[in-house]
This record gives structure tokens, sequence and C-alpha cells, in this order.
């Protein structure tokens, strides 16, 4: 399923998750060793990127979904509710790792609520959140004092626009502003730089069947007249 580039990296976090719920499930049925190590693993997880993945979603992404007016108000309450009880399972989770016994229903039960959490948001929670993010270009606009968002149907800082008419945005209201920078910092992240991003560029060219392209030499300056 080919998400909106807003929500990539949150969907990638949610199959990371599926990874770590099919874990914790599977280790509930363990000795009391593998409880213990399963157990002491996804808490570092959950405390240092899960944890975040939550912050993202309910300070950017979600107050974003419940101001449309279409907004569904009864499924944000239970996805918060559910991030909720995985906190206090995942904190639950910590102390009995930290006193080397391990409950199989403490690591089957936060399993499975994470599991069905992912599946909720994925198949319809952030469906929804899709249909009103803009499909459109943007750009940020820094300055010292602050950071301004611009979103427009027609392709900006170019000089021909790929529309002739369409309705552009201009804010610097802190979530929407937020939410883009993480997509251009992921953007960046996840880009292809340097000679993986030539070799690429190669395949592309051979794929295409387009012919080299010759290097463009730098002209040589003229000699002034004397």
């Amino acid at each position: 399923m080919k998400r909106h580039p807003a929500l990539v990296a949150l969907s990638e976090d949610h199959h990371h998750e599926l990874v770590q719920a099919r874990r914790l499930l599977a280790a509930s049925t363990e000795p009391p060793d593998a409880r213990v190590r399963a157990a002491t693993a996804y808490v570092d997880v959950f405390f240092t990127e899960t944890v975040d993945h939550f912050r993202c979603e309910e300070e950017t992404v979600f107050p974003l979904y419940a101001r449309q007016p279409a907004a569904n108000a009864a499924l944000l309450e239970r996805v918060l509710q559910e991030h909720m009880e995985l906190h206090g399972l995942a904190r639950a989770l910590r102390t009995e790792a930290a006193a080397g016994d391990v409950s199989g229903e403490t690591l089957a039960q936060l399993g499975a609520l994470l599991r069905s959490h992912v599946r909720l948001e994925e198949r319809e929670v952030f469906p929804l959140i899709e249909e009103t993010l803009p499909n459109i270009t943007f750009q940020l606009f820094r300055s010292k004092q602050k950071t301004t968002l611009g979103l427009s149907p027609f392709r900006l800082g170019g000089d021909l626009p790929n529309i002739r008419m369409g309705v552009a945005m201009v804010t610097a209201d802190e979530q929407p502003v937020s939410l883009y920078e993480r997509l251009a910092e992921d953007l960046w992240r996840r880009s292809l730089k340097g000679s993986d991003a030539v070799k690429r560029l190669h395949a592309v060219l051979e794929r295409s069947g387009v012919e080299d392209v010759p290097a463009v030499r730098p002209k040589a300056k003229r000699a002034g007249r004397q």
C-alpha cells in the first residue's frame, strides 16, 4: 500500500512494530530466561523509538486530522487510549525485566495489543488521514524568527506551472510546519547521495533507453583584447 509522503516514515515504523509484536508473542511461551531477554530488548526499543513515534502522531498528525469537520473523533480517542495502555504495559514489562521475573501473560498481552493497534492505524486511521492531506508541492521558508510553510498545486520554484488554476496556502502554524519539516528531513535521510546516487541515475538511464549524455566541459575563457 502506497502511503502519502507525510506518513511514510510512520508507516515504516509500524512494520517494525509488527515484528516486535511477533517476538513478544513468541517469547510469551518461552522459558524464563528467554522471556527476560525478550522483555529487556523490547523495553529498550519502546522507550527509545516507540515513544518518539507516539509523540509524532499525537503532536503533529492527529491534531491536523482532528481539525477536519468529518474527523472520526471516536476512532482518534480509541487510538490515544491504546497509546496509554501500551505505555502502561511497557512500564510493567520494564519493572518485571528489572526484577528478572517476566510474566508470559504480560508479554502476550502487550504483543497482542501492539499488533492490533498497528493494524488499526494502518487499515483505518491512516487512510482517513490521507484523505485530508494535500498531494501538492511544498516549500519551507526559514528565517531567524520562524519557519513558514508554503503549499501549492503549482511547481514551486519553477518557471512554468503544472496547472492553470488552484488554491495555495502559506502558514506558520506550528503543527503543519513541524509535520512537513519531519517529511523533508525523512526524504533527505532516505535519499541516495554521492556515488550511490550516480549509480542509480545510470541504471535509470539504461532502463529508459536514453543514450549517454556527454559530460559538459566548462567553456574556456576568451582572451581579452590586446
